[in-house]
């Protein structure tokens, strides 16, 4: 229950994020905002997979006989990841801030603001994941809805004070640095693993497996603002926030799965029973979320952002059919993170490259984009059911890796 309402409150954090900050800024500046955005998200994969990776190393660790506390900070392996892509990614995006703030047609700072982001995305992962693979999914969820909240708030202030574009993104980053600090008082309490080697073949696997997925669910926004004029790129930005809400689903039974799976990966059958529960319930939130918009989305989109966004309407339906697969896939990923599949990174990667692929040949047609982002997750999810088919078939004799 507390899960559920700490969820919630994530969801509406998230919205009333995106509803303050479109309505103060106006379709263009919420625009660059969004690029602020889909740099960070871009370049910040890494973090997302890192939660995973670390929460994975966790939920091993203390289900180990040998499972033991860290007596220094050196030893811990999740520590030199989250720093050594954080900063390696903080570089790489401040490096490339000429030829970043050119194609997305942003203000120089937007990109080393983005820098900044990105390497506190990687310690809040970090602290975060040690907190979810010590099974208290509960905090795990609670503090990362902390951060959405403490955005919320903090940009709410900026824009009282009379700030605009830049007050929100150094609200943006004040609330992800208070949130780091929260977290990682959190995780000090956790009975943390007997260290091991940083950037094991499993760790990598799932860090470019949760980074392939997250670039395939956020690529879209910069290929449209590269494409297509502002105004209408704004427009894009916010129908297709409010689709990858969808994506909240999956994400939050992560938090909960994610280390039971890899206690259970052994039990074959518990196993598929919680695959086939997570298929269920994200396939009824996606197409719940389709219906709503396709009924009411020229209403709910003018109720969030205001009557200057309700040309997105044409688009928001067909958007979120488009992600449907996507949300359905991403909880299926739960379990292959869990188990560090092979063949279901191979999957991506390949969808990866032929999703960039079909966006560079159909830009600026938007609705045919559309259409490829559906049929692209649409493979990957068939992909998915089969490698858990197999998996069906033989893990509970051989234990092989679906």
């Amino acid at each position: 229950m507390k899960i559920g309402l700490a969820s919630a409150l994530g969801i509406l954090a998230t919205f009333g994020f995106q509803i303050i900050t479109a309505r103060v800024l106006g379709a263009e500046r919420f625009g660059v905002l969004s690029a602020f955005f889909a740099i960070v998200n871009v370049a910040a994969f890494g973090s997302a997979s890192l939660q995973n990776s670390v929460a994975v190393h966790t939920a091993r660790a203390l289900s180990t006989p040998r499972a033991r506390s860290l007596k220094r900070l050196s030893s811990d392996p999740t520590l030199i990841e989250a720093l050594a892509f954080g900063l390696g990614g903080a570089a790489i995006v401040a490096v490339a801030s000429p030829a970043i703030s050119a194609a997305l047609d942003t203000e120089w700072f937007v990109p080393f603001l983005a820098a900044i982001s990105v390497l506190l995305s990687f310690l809040f992962a970090r602290a975060v994941g040690i907190i979810q693979g010590s099974g208290d999914s509960q905090a795990a969820v609670w503090w990362s809805t902390a951060s959405l909240l403490l955005r919320v708030a903090l940009v709410s202030a900026v824009f009282a004070a009379g700030m605009r574009l830049e007050g929100a993104l150094l609200a943006v980053l004040a609330g992800s640095l208070l949130a780091v600090v929260g977290a990682q008082g959190r995780a000090r309490r956790v009975g943390m693993t007997d260290g091991g080697r940083p950037f094991s073949a499993d760790s990598l696997v799932v860090i470019v497996t949760t980074i392939t997925f997250a670039w395939m669910t956020n690529v879209d926004v910069i290929l449209v603002r590269n494409a297509i004029p502002a105004e209408e790129a704004g427009q894009y930005a916010a129908a297709v926030t409010l689709v990858k809400s969808g994506l909240l689903i999956p994400a939050t039974l992560s938090l909960y799965l994610l280390p039971r799976f890899v206690r259970q990966e052994g039990n074959a059958e518990l196993s598929r029973l919680g695959v086939r529960l997570t298929a269920m319930v994200t396939l009824l939130g996606g197409f719940a979320l389709f219906l709503l918009f396709w009924t009411l989305g020229r209403p709910v989109l003018v109720l969030v952002y205001g009557i200057q966004y309700s040309g997105a309407a044409t688009i928001l339906a067909g958007l979120a059919l488009a992600y449907v697969p996507w949300i359905v896939a991403q909880g299926l990923l739960i379990r292959m993170t869990a188990t560090a599949s092979r063949p279901a990174l191979i999957v991506l990667l390949a969808a990866a490259f032929a999703q960039f692929g079909a966006g560079i040949l159909l830009l600026p047609r938007l609705t045919e984009f559309v259409i490829s982002i559906g049929l692209t997750g649409t493979a990957v999810l068939a992909a998915f059911i089969v490698l858990e088919w197999r998996a069906g078939r033989t893990a509970a004799t051989t234990g092989d890796r679906p």
